[in-house]
């Protein structure tokens, strides 16, 4: 089974069909191609994106719709080909696509995540994609409920050890 090393993780072992490859690098981190999805019981629903081409790079990200129940992905043609998806019908939750929002925590504000530019990872594929939707009526910095902070302090924890 192929292994990483990660800063926060340690040694990571991970099943190769596991990876998930953006094919442009995400924005401001255009040299980060290959990343695997960490869950862990103790931090439900909350994951991690650790990259493994850096080990010093890791993202926090819940599924969004665990933080808005509604929320409608409307990708552009251009992305849902990118993702090697019908550019002709909307993706299904959990069926084509897997949708997560990045979290930010402040120091001296609530935690955010981004819903306006939520991950988009075809989940056949596991080819994936920054999908930035100014048009949807999402915030970039959507504030979480004390349900997902819960989530978020046992991450910080998890991470700091």
């Amino acid at each position: 089974m192929p292994q990483a090393e990660t800063l926060h993780f340690g040694t990571l072992e991970f099943d190769h069909r596991a990876v998930i490859e953006f094919p442009r690098g995400l924005p401001a981190f255009e040299d980060q191609r290959h990343f695997v999805i960490i869950e862990r019981e103790d931090t439900q629903p909350l994951v991690f994106l650790q990259s493994l081409d850096s080990r010093d790079l890791l993202f926090m990200a819940l599924p969004v719709r665990t933080v808005e129940p509604s929320y409608q992905l409307m990708p552009g043609a251009e992305d849902l080909e990118e993702l090697q998806l019908d550019p002709e019908r909307v993706p299904e939750e959990g069926k084509d696509v897997i949708t997560l929002g990045f979290v930010t925590v402040w120091e001296d504000r609530d935690a955010t995540i981004n819903l306006m530019a939520p991950v988009v990872v075809n989940a056949v594929t596991r080819r994936a994609l920054q999908v930035v939707q100014p048009w949807a009526g999402y915030s970039h910095q959507h504030r979480l409920g004390d349900k997902a902070l819960a989530g978020e302090a046992a991450a910080d924890e998890a991470v700091a050890r």
